[in-house]
Protein backbone atom coordinates (compact mmCIF):
# COMPACT_ATOMS: atom_id res chain seq x y z
CA UNK A 1 0.00 0.00 0.00
CA UNK A 2 1.21 3.45 -1.05
CA UNK A 3 2.33 5.82 1.47
CA UNK A 4 1.32 9.54 1.70
CA UNK A 5 4.68 10.39 0.40
CA UNK A 6 4.67 7.93 -2.70
CA UNK A 7 1.44 9.23 -3.76
CA UNK A 8 3.17 13.06 -3.72
CA UNK A 9 5.68 11.51 -5.61
CA UNK A 10 2.88 9.87 -8.54
CA UNK A 11 1.12 13.16 -8.34
CA UNK A 12 4.31 15.47 -9.19
CA UNK A 13 5.39 12.46 -12.17
CA UNK A 14 2.15 13.31 -13.70
CA UNK A 15 1.93 17.30 -13.24
CA UNK A 16 5.25 16.88 -14.61
CA UNK A 17 3.45 14.93 -17.84
CA UNK A 18 1.40 18.40 -18.62
CA UNK A 19 4.72 20.42 -18.20
CA UNK A 20 6.68 18.09 -20.72
CA UNK A 21 3.29 18.54 -23.03
CA UNK A 22 3.11 22.38 -23.33
CA UNK A 23 6.82 22.54 -24.00
CA UNK A 24 6.00 20.35 -26.98
CA UNK A 25 3.47 23.08 -27.88
CA UNK A 26 5.59 25.90 -27.68
CA UNK A 27 8.17 23.88 -29.91
CA UNK A 28 5.70 22.77 -32.58
CA UNK A 29 4.13 26.51 -32.71
CA UNK A 30 7.28 27.72 -33.15
CA UNK A 31 8.12 25.97 -35.67
CA UNK A 32 5.48 25.99 -37.80
CA UNK A 33 5.44 30.39 -37.11
CA UNK A 34 9.11 29.36 -37.87
CA UNK A 35 8.42 27.81 -41.27
CA UNK A 36 5.78 30.62 -42.63
CA UNK A 37 8.53 33.33 -41.90
CA UNK A 38 10.73 31.49 -44.30
CA UNK A 39 8.04 31.18 -47.07
CA UNK A 40 7.49 35.07 -46.64
CA UNK A 41 11.61 35.57 -47.17
CA UNK A 42 11.49 33.28 -50.07
CA UNK A 43 8.73 35.60 -51.64
CA UNK A 44 10.40 38.80 -50.93
CA UNK A 45 13.65 37.12 -52.27
CA UNK A 46 11.60 36.32 -55.73
CA UNK A 47 10.31 40.15 -55.73
CA UNK A 48 13.13 41.39 -55.40
CA UNK A 49 14.71 39.55 -58.32
CA UNK A 50 12.19 39.74 -60.50
CA UNK A 51 11.73 43.30 -59.90
CA UNK A 52 15.29 44.96 -59.81
CA UNK A 53 15.31 46.89 -63.08
CA UNK A 54 13.76 49.48 -60.80
CA UNK A 55 14.56 51.48 -57.58
CA UNK A 56 11.12 52.32 -57.32
CA UNK A 57 10.09 48.92 -57.28
CA UNK A 58 12.33 48.08 -54.71
CA UNK A 59 11.85 51.16 -52.25
CA UNK A 60 8.08 50.06 -52.77
CA UNK A 61 8.79 46.51 -51.81
CA UNK A 62 10.60 47.58 -48.55
CA UNK A 63 6.79 47.87 -47.41
CA UNK A 64 6.58 44.11 -47.20
CA UNK A 65 10.28 43.52 -45.73
CA UNK A 66 8.81 45.47 -42.95
CA UNK A 67 6.13 43.49 -42.33
CA UNK A 68 8.68 40.47 -42.62
CA UNK A 69 10.72 41.94 -40.34
CA UNK A 70 8.63 42.86 -37.50
CA UNK A 71 7.50 39.48 -37.79
CA UNK A 72 10.67 37.80 -37.42
CA UNK A 73 11.41 40.37 -34.19
CA UNK A 74 8.65 39.45 -32.71
CA UNK A 75 9.10 35.18 -33.20
CA UNK A 76 13.07 36.12 -32.14
CA UNK A 77 11.70 37.56 -28.68
CA UNK A 78 9.02 34.94 -28.20
CA UNK A 79 12.10 32.42 -28.91
CA UNK A 80 14.71 34.15 -26.42
CA UNK A 81 11.71 33.77 -23.59
CA UNK A 82 11.61 30.35 -24.10
CA UNK A 83 14.79 29.73 -24.25
CA UNK A 84 15.35 31.93 -20.56
CA UNK A 85 12.11 29.38 -19.14
CA UNK A 86 13.75 26.09 -20.08
CA UNK A 87 16.50 27.03 -19.48
CA UNK A 88 15.22 28.16 -15.59
CA UNK A 89 13.41 24.95 -15.65
CA UNK A 90 16.49 22.70 -16.17
CA UNK A 91 18.16 24.62 -13.13
CA UNK A 92 15.77 24.50 -10.77
CA UNK A 93 15.81 20.49 -11.08
CA UNK A 94 19.71 20.41 -11.56
CA UNK A 95 20.04 21.96 -8.16
CA UNK A 96 17.24 19.85 -6.37
CA UNK A 97 19.50 16.93 -7.62
CA UNK A 98 22.40 18.07 -6.10
CA UNK A 99 20.24 18.69 -2.88
CA UNK A 100 19.10 15.34 -2.71
CA UNK A 101 22.57 14.18 -3.67
CA UNK A 102 24.21 15.64 -0.49
CA UNK A 103 21.38 13.91 1.83
CA UNK A 104 22.59 10.62 0.26
CA UNK A 105 26.05 11.44 1.38
CA UNK A 106 24.90 13.07 5.24
CA UNK A 107 22.84 9.37 5.41
CA UNK A 108 25.52 7.04 3.57
CA UNK A 109 23.08 6.00 1.08
CA UNK A 110 24.63 4.83 -2.66
CA UNK A 111 23.51 7.25 -5.30
CA UNK A 112 22.39 4.91 -8.29
CA UNK A 113 24.52 4.73 -11.58
CA UNK A 114 21.66 6.07 -13.72
CA UNK A 115 22.19 7.83 -16.89
CA UNK A 116 23.32 11.49 -15.75
CA UNK A 117 22.23 14.19 -16.72
CA UNK A 118 24.34 17.34 -18.36
CA UNK A 119 26.14 19.59 -15.98
CA UNK A 120 24.25 23.45 -15.66
CA UNK A 121 25.99 25.81 -17.13
CA UNK A 122 25.87 29.06 -14.92
CA UNK A 123 27.39 31.79 -17.13
CA UNK A 124 24.44 30.84 -19.63
CA UNK A 125 21.52 31.98 -18.97
CA UNK A 126 19.96 31.42 -22.56
CA UNK A 127 21.49 28.01 -22.88
CA UNK A 128 19.29 25.98 -24.81
CA UNK A 129 18.36 22.66 -22.96
CA UNK A 130 16.73 19.67 -24.79
CA UNK A 131 13.24 18.46 -23.22
CA UNK A 132 14.83 15.17 -22.94
CA UNK A 133 17.49 17.15 -20.70
CA UNK A 134 15.15 18.27 -18.42
CA UNK A 135 13.10 15.22 -18.52
CA UNK A 136 16.34 13.33 -17.64
CA UNK A 137 16.96 15.73 -14.20
CA UNK A 138 13.93 15.37 -13.08
CA UNK A 139 13.30 12.09 -13.32
CA UNK A 140 16.92 11.28 -11.54
CA UNK A 141 15.95 13.88 -8.86
CA UNK A 142 12.40 11.65 -8.37
CA UNK A 143 14.56 8.78 -8.33
CA UNK A 144 16.27 10.29 -5.37
CA UNK A 145 13.62 11.15 -3.46
CA UNK A 146 11.95 7.41 -4.07
CA UNK A 147 14.93 6.20 -2.80
CA UNK A 148 14.81 8.53 0.13
CA UNK A 149 10.86 7.01 1.06
CA UNK A 150 12.11 3.63 1.18
CA UNK A 151 14.79 4.66 3.15
CA UNK A 152 11.90 5.63 5.65
CA UNK A 153 9.87 2.85 5.24
CA UNK A 154 13.14 0.70 6.54
CA UNK A 155 13.37 3.04 9.32
CA UNK A 156 10.28 2.73 10.24
CA UNK A 157 10.03 -1.04 10.41
CA UNK A 158 13.37 -1.03 11.94
CA UNK A 159 11.31 1.42 15.12
CA UNK A 160 8.54 -1.23 14.77
CA UNK A 161 10.70 -3.60 15.49
CA UNK A 162 12.62 -2.17 18.73
CA UNK A 163 9.51 -1.26 20.06
CA UNK A 164 8.30 -4.82 20.59
CA UNK A 165 11.44 -6.08 21.64
CA UNK A 166 11.27 -3.15 24.34
CA UNK A 167 8.06 -4.95 25.60
CA UNK A 168 10.30 -7.73 26.96
CA UNK A 169 11.80 -5.60 29.83
CA UNK A 170 14.67 -4.21 28.01
CA UNK A 171 15.61 -1.01 28.54
CA UNK A 172 16.35 0.71 25.17
CA UNK A 173 13.37 3.12 25.25
CA UNK A 174 16.21 6.24 24.76
CA UNK A 175 18.00 4.35 21.87
CA UNK A 176 13.85 3.97 20.14
CA UNK A 177 13.66 7.73 21.03
CA UNK A 178 16.54 8.71 18.95
CA UNK A 179 16.14 6.01 16.00
CA UNK A 180 12.08 8.28 15.52
CA UNK A 181 13.69 11.54 16.16
CA UNK A 182 15.97 10.71 13.08
CA UNK A 183 13.83 9.01 10.96
CA UNK A 184 11.40 11.79 11.71
CA UNK A 185 14.07 14.62 9.77
CA UNK A 186 14.11 11.96 7.36
CA UNK A 187 10.42 12.42 6.70
CA UNK A 188 10.59 16.03 6.93
CA UNK A 189 13.36 16.39 4.51
CA UNK A 190 11.74 14.16 2.19
CA UNK A 191 8.63 16.31 2.60
CA UNK A 192 10.73 19.38 1.97
CA UNK A 193 12.34 18.75 -1.29
CA UNK A 194 8.71 17.30 -2.48
CA UNK A 195 7.33 20.57 -1.90
CA UNK A 196 10.82 21.99 -3.49
CA UNK A 197 10.00 19.77 -6.94
CA UNK A 198 6.15 21.02 -6.39
CA UNK A 199 6.95 24.45 -6.23
CA UNK A 200 9.28 24.62 -9.45
CA UNK A 201 7.05 22.41 -11.22
CA UNK A 202 4.05 24.85 -10.66
CA UNK A 203 5.71 28.17 -11.52
CA UNK A 204 7.07 26.53 -13.97
CA UNK A 205 4.26 25.30 -15.82
CA UNK A 206 2.76 29.07 -14.82
CA UNK A 207 5.10 30.66 -16.93
CA UNK A 208 5.51 28.15 -19.63
CA UNK A 209 1.51 28.97 -20.04
CA UNK A 210 1.90 32.00 -20.53
CA UNK A 211 4.18 31.86 -22.73
CA UNK A 212 2.23 29.66 -25.11
CA UNK A 213 -0.84 31.48 -24.77
CA UNK A 214 1.42 34.63 -26.37
CA UNK A 215 3.57 32.82 -28.70
CA UNK A 216 -0.28 31.10 -30.01
CA UNK A 217 -1.33 34.45 -30.52
CA UNK A 218 1.28 35.79 -32.75
CA UNK A 219 0.82 32.79 -34.66
CA UNK A 220 -3.09 33.56 -35.58
CA UNK A 221 -1.97 37.32 -35.80
CA UNK A 222 0.36 36.14 -38.73
CA UNK A 223 -1.92 33.96 -40.07
CA UNK A 224 -4.48 36.45 -40.31
CA UNK A 225 -2.13 39.11 -42.08
CA UNK A 226 -0.70 36.40 -44.67
CA UNK A 227 -2.99 33.13 -45.60
CA UNK A 228 -0.90 31.62 -47.84
CA UNK A 229 -4.08 28.93 -49.02
CA UNK A 230 -5.87 31.69 -50.04
CA UNK A 231 -3.53 33.51 -52.27
CA UNK A 232 -1.27 32.83 -55.60
CA UNK A 233 2.37 32.92 -53.88
CA UNK A 234 2.31 29.08 -53.32
CA UNK A 235 1.50 27.59 -56.80
CA UNK A 236 2.19 30.76 -59.33
CA UNK A 237 6.02 32.11 -60.28
CA UNK A 238 6.25 35.60 -60.00
CA UNK A 239 6.83 37.61 -63.79
CA UNK A 240 7.24 40.97 -64.96
CA UNK A 241 3.42 41.31 -65.71
CA UNK A 242 2.96 40.94 -62.16
CA UNK A 243 1.47 44.05 -60.59
CA UNK A 244 3.13 46.26 -57.69
CA UNK A 245 1.26 48.78 -56.07
CA UNK A 246 2.28 51.39 -53.53
CA UNK A 247 -0.39 52.19 -50.71
CA UNK A 248 -0.36 56.24 -50.67
CA UNK A 249 0.34 56.27 -46.51
CA UNK A 250 3.56 54.08 -46.50
CA UNK A 251 6.92 55.84 -46.39
CA UNK A 252 9.29 53.44 -47.50
CA UNK A 253 13.05 54.37 -47.14
CA UNK A 254 15.39 52.66 -49.82
CA UNK A 255 17.80 50.33 -48.71
CA UNK A 256 19.25 48.71 -52.17
CA UNK A 257 20.80 50.70 -55.25
CA UNK A 258 20.50 49.26 -58.47
CA UNK A 259 22.43 50.16 -61.76
CA UNK A 260 18.85 51.09 -63.53
CA UNK A 261 19.05 54.42 -61.40
CA UNK A 262 19.44 56.75 -64.14
CA UNK A 263 16.16 55.54 -65.43
CA UNK A 264 12.19 56.96 -64.96
CA UNK A 265 10.71 56.07 -61.70
CA UNK A 266 7.45 54.47 -62.46
CA UNK A 267 5.01 52.66 -59.72
CA UNK A 268 2.05 50.02 -61.15
CA UNK A 269 3.30 48.94 -64.51
CA UNK A 270 5.42 46.22 -65.88
CA UNK A 271 8.75 47.06 -68.77
CA UNK A 272 6.48 45.78 -71.28
CA UNK A 273 3.86 48.42 -70.42
CA UNK A 274 6.33 50.82 -70.05
CA UNK A 275 7.69 49.99 -73.43
CA UNK A 276 4.21 50.45 -74.86
CA UNK A 277 3.42 53.76 -73.47
CA UNK A 278 6.68 55.15 -74.23
CA UNK A 279 6.18 53.98 -78.30
CA UNK A 280 2.59 55.55 -78.18
CA UNK A 281 4.18 59.19 -76.75
CA UNK A 282 6.58 59.05 -79.52
CA UNK A 283 4.37 58.21 -81.97
CA UNK A 284 1.75 61.10 -80.56
CA UNK A 285 4.68 63.64 -80.49
CA UNK A 286 5.18 62.83 -83.72
CA UNK A 287 1.50 63.47 -85.33
CA UNK A 288 1.55 66.75 -83.51
CA UNK A 289 5.23 67.71 -85.26
CA UNK A 290 3.71 66.96 -89.14
CA UNK A 291 0.31 69.12 -87.87
CA UNK A 292 2.68 72.00 -87.17
CA UNK A 293 4.39 71.62 -90.17
CA UNK A 294 1.52 71.47 -92.83
CA UNK A 295 0.47 74.74 -91.45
Amino acid sequence: MYCKMELEIQRLTTDFINLKDIIGKIIETKIVIKQKLARLKEIHADLIKDNSTKKIFLICLESFHFQYKVMNVETDNMHRSFALLTNRAYCDFFNLYLMLHKVFEEYEIEVPTAQQHPAYKDLEPFFMYKLNDISLVHANSIELINILILKYKEKESLVSKYISKSKSGIRIANFINTLEYENKVLKEKIELYTNYCDFFQNSQFKYLNKLYLKIKLLQDEINDDISFHETPWDNTLINENDTLMQISDELPVAQWDTEADHKDDVIGISGEDLEKSEVEEIKHANKKNNKHKHR
